[in-house]
């Protein structure tokens, strides 16, 4: 039997009435209507096995023909493949396929951009990975959020009563135990993200073949995604990805601003340059985290060993039958 989910979707201004003489301030409500019929998945089987078996690469030639619509069309077709089961074969391919056309081999500009390749992969780990990302760096940043250290180290920012040394102390110690908290989630990677950062490596390990660059590449495939596109994002927008109720003050922020820029140095795979040349005390973490980093992207994209199963009711949930009949009525 179909379905209907409806959805409604209006602004209205509503002034807040209370017994005062006088009127205390506005609320303003956002609300979207929509009603989308749903068939039985039956009659998606079609369309299904069009978009991610027939032709994988079919989505890039639909986002290509409409790019208004590209993230959308991407977004929900990645929802009908993870939905399917099969979102790291379908990754896979889209992988291989703009590799295929990859006129640049620099490693260090992978995954960098966007692509087709890289908006899939940014949805599945909204919808997946944002209780790993909460594992991973959750406690530290509400700790950090909470406390509001002081831990300024650019001579610019700096006021006539800071003290440089105390605050580089500050940093160090604050590094050290977010790297902890991010070792110890390792283990709390999904099975959908591990299986797809190995198909991901994969597919990137035989496009480099036995070049030099290989080496750095098996590292960098994940790191862009996991560290670029989750875990720094997350540190510098911690309200927006659910790891604080409330946005952090200033100092806060600031805080976590720079211990963004450790983390994300250690997983690019090098040390601060002459380019941010009051960052420079931190190569020496950076240059002792390397390794472990590199265990720790070995441990969430490799299938070997004991691995966290998927909670759909505890930690996602997506509607495989609605997203193909809102990509069916597009």
């Amino acid at each position: 039997m179909p379905r209907a989910v409806r959805r409604f979707d209006s602004s209205a201004e509503v002034g807040i009435v209370q017994s005062f003489p006088f009127r205390v301030g506005d609320v303003r409500i956002q609300v979207r209507y929509d009603e989308t019929v749903v068939l039985g998945n039956a009659y998606y089987q079609d369309v299904s096995a069009l978009l991610l078996d027939t032709d994988p690469t079919l989505i890039s030639k639909l986002a290509a023909m409409h790019p208004l619509s590209a993230d959308w069309l991407v977004e929900t077709a990645t929802k009908i493949a993870i939905a399917r089961g099969n979102v790291d074969g379908w990754i896979e391919s889209l992988v291989c396929h703009e590799m295929a056309l990859r006129q640049e081999r620099d490693p260090t500009l992978l995954f960098r951009g966007t692509s087709v390749s890289t908006r899939a992969i940014d949805t599945l780990m909204k919808v997946a990975g944002l209780d790993f990302v909460d594992r991973l760096i959750g406690d530290a940043v509400r700790n950090i959020a909470d406390n509001e250290y002081a831990c300024e180290v650019d001579p610019m920012r700096l006021g006539d009563s800071d003290n440089i040394d105390v605050h580089w102390k500050a940093l160090l110690r604050l590094l050290q135990l977010l790297w902890q908290g991010i070792e110890r989630g390792a283990r709390e990677c999904p099975s959908i993200l591990r299986r797809t950062f190995a198909s991901i490596r994969s597919a990137t390990q035989a496009f480099y073949g036995d070049s030099s660059s290989v080496v750095q590449v098996r590292y960098s495939c994940i790191s862009s995604f996991v560290f670029l596109r989750l875990v720094c994002p997350a540190m510098l927008s911690p309200r927006a990805f659910g790891l604080v109720a409330r946005a952090p003050s200033a100092q806060a922020l600031r805080t976590l601003t720079l211990l963004a820029k450790g983390i994300q140095c250690t997983a690019n795979l090098s040390d601060f340059t002459a380019k941010e040349p009051h960052m420079q005390p931190m190569n020496g973490f950076v240059q002792h985290c390397i390794p472990r980093l590199k265990l720790f992207i070995d441990a969430i994209s490799t299938l070997d060993g004991p691995q966290i199963s998927d909670r759909p009711g505890n930690l996602w949930t997506v509607d495989g039958a609605h997203e193909l009949a809102v990509f069916c009525a597009h």
